[in-house]
């Protein structure tokens, strides 16, 4: 007579080692999949503080700027003021659709930005300023910020929109301007200098008047030609 294999026995040794090598496997892969949450939590955490300081420091750095040109507390106040209007500027023409505006207005940020460039530079030049620190700036956010509702409510049939155009476009050209005429005294201090200093050589005799002549017809023409001084 056959004996039948006892598959009860071997199914229940089966088991028996099966729960054997989930209870090894079990508490080792519960700790790999801890310390991979935890290094993936420790990266967003790091991302997001390192996203908070970067903004921070963005923010931040008008007014750091302003010190490191040890301005007076009055003129860095107007500087930060300013560069905050053109950020609002900016966030602005970055809800409004039309591109020609936008292009405007961002042609008026960098306009901006190269004159508070020259103003810290210049601090003598913060009080020329004032009208362009306190009124246009917050003016132009003003316009801006009205149009863009004006833009979004649907009710514009083009004729505002060729008029803010026309007013930006205006502006900047006036910006451009006032930016050239910062620069004013430096050039007229640069030619008084040079003035100066040719009356110097001249009158040292390290150079004549016949040698100064061919230098300038030579510079005129785009030849350059060397001074030789008399000693």
């Amino acid at each position: 007579m056959n004996r039948r294999p006892n598959y009860g026995m071997t199914g229940c040794m089966m088991f028996m080692l099966a729960c054997g090598l989930c209870l090894w496997i079990l508490p080792r892969l519960g700790r790999l999949l801890l310390l991979a949450g935890g290094l993936v939590g420790f990266a967003i955490v790091a991302l997001v503080v390192a996203l908070i300081v970067y903004s921070l420091k963005g923010s931040g750095s008008s007014t750091t700027e302003t010190k490191r040109a040890d301005l007076a507390p009055e003129q860095a106040e107007l500087i930060n003021n300013g560069k905050s209007k053109v950020v609002s500027i900016r966030s602005n023409l970055g809800k409004i659709h039309d591109s020609e505006i936008r292009e405007a207005g961002y042609s008026i940020c960098r306009t901006c930005d190269r004159i508070f460039k020259a103003l810290i530079e210049q601090p003598k030049s913060i009080a020329s300023a004032r009208q362009f620190l306190t009124y246009y700036l917050p003016t132009i956010n003003l316009i801006l910020e009205k149009y863009e509702k004006v833009e979004r409510s649907g009710t514009d049939s083009g004729k505002m929109a060729e008029k803010v155009r026309s007013y930006l476009n205006d502006v900047d050209k006036a910006l451009k301007k006032f930016y050239t005429n910062l620069f004013e005294d430096e050039k007229l201090d640069l030619t008084v200098e040079m003035e100066a200093m040719t009356m110097a050589v001249k009158r040292d005799g390290l150079i004549t008047d016949d040698e100064l002549r061919q230098e300038l017809s030579s510079a005129a023409s785009g030849k350059t030609q060397a001074i030789e001084l008399t000693l």
